[in-house]
């Protein structure tokens, strides 16, 4: 069936992007499970066409949630070996989109609010997408196109509507960049963006968590802090929602002037951005 049906497949990006079409839905249903998901996955450019919609220029907001729920489904499904061919198109349709979306304003250039929300709904899709996928090898260049992208959802740009503010979704921004950061070919270029967000006030110890992780991500140029900022935010193992003071001063303590004297600029940079972090948490 889905042979007789590729002609239509293959138009799917250009014609009937202005609402969900059945055939979208039927994809949709086919990722249920892994043997029907075997069948889009055997056909020959169908997830090429799918992944496609999310870019094309006037494609409504069901169809750009339902390729982005086939993906979902298909990476939960644990089928990532089988969709490695598409998966550069994958991440070229995401950020084809939503660099669009940013050069158009953000989610602010509509000023009705339910076209806002629908537009933060969509993107944190994305984030939950892409965090699933940046956990697979992906090219450098494509990894760091990727990173430039995210970045600016952690900071306070009112155009972006506050999209990464909820916990999931800065945790899924954060889980995304961990693992780009780490295939980047330049990593010391994402040092003090890591270091930026240990200023951030975390309302929960996960996000602080992840933060820290994100220093760890940069590798070898944060290799000497990394694990002593771990510590500066480690929690007790026996009691609940309290600090392990015994390891945040030891950590700190470890800072002599021996070591501070022959660390790099970037490095004493993270370990300020945690200090003002302590200084101001209550």
């Amino acid at each position: 069936l889905l042979s007789l049906l590729a002609p239509r497949i293959k138009l799917l990006p250009v014609q009937n992007t202005q609402s969900s079409v059945g055939l979208m839905q039927i994809f949709v249903e086919l990722t249920r499970t892994e043997t029907l998901a075997e069948h889009l996955l055997n056909s020959d450019g169908l997830l090429a066409a799918v992944f496609a919609c999310l870019s094309a220029p006037r494609a409504a907001l069901s169809v750009r949630q339902d390729a982005l729920s086939i993906s979902q489904q298909l990476l939960s499904l644990r089928l990532y070996d089988r969709m490695r061919p598409q998966i550069p198109a994958l991440l070229d349709s995401i950020h084809a989109h939503m660099r669009t979306a940013e050069a158009a304003g953000g989610v602010r250039a509509s000023r009705d609010p339910q076209v806002q929300r629908q537009a933060v709904s969509l993107l944190r899709q994305q984030f939950g997408v892409l965090s699933q996928v940046s956990a697979y090898p992906c090219d450098p260049a494509q990894a760091a196109q990727l990173v430039d992208l995210l970045l600016p959802f952690l900071g306070p740009a009112k155009k972006l509507g506050g999209v990464a503010a909820g916990e999931e979704a800065r945790l899924a921004v954060l889980a995304s960049l961990c693992n780009l950061i780490a295939r980047v070919d330049t990593p010391e270029n994402y040092a003090e963006p890591a270091a930026q967000q240990l200023l951030a006030p975390s309302s929960t110890d996960a996000l602080r968590q992840a933060a820290c992780r994100l220093v760890g991500a940069v590798g070898a140029p944060l290799a000497r802090v990394a694990p002593l900022i771990t510590d500066m935010n480690a929690m007790s193992a026996t009691r609940l929602d309290e600090y392990d003071f015994d390891k945040r001063l030891a950590a700190y303590n470890a800072c002599s002037a021996e070591l501070l004297s022959g660390l790099h600029a970037r490095e004493l940079t993270v370990l300020a951005c945690q200090c003002v972090h302590d200084m101001k948490d209550k």
